[in-house]
């Protein structure tokens, strides 16, 4: 499986933005009639368990 490490997203009502570590960036086009909708968790703490 290829997987990208050290990428960033955002995006805009008009395109897509991925940020690479590097600092290089590519662009995508959203189409006009269509829209996008982000749902994220959101997490107030993480459970850590030990064992002895």
């Amino acid at each position: 499986m290829d997987k990208n490490i050290g990428s960033s997203a955002s995006i805009t009502s008009e395109e897509l933005i991925v940020s690479k570590e590097n600092g290089s960036k590519m662009v995508y086009s959203l189409p006009k009639d269509e829209f996008f909708v982000l749902i994220a968790l959101y997490v107030v703490h993480t459970l850590v368990r030990t064992t002895a």
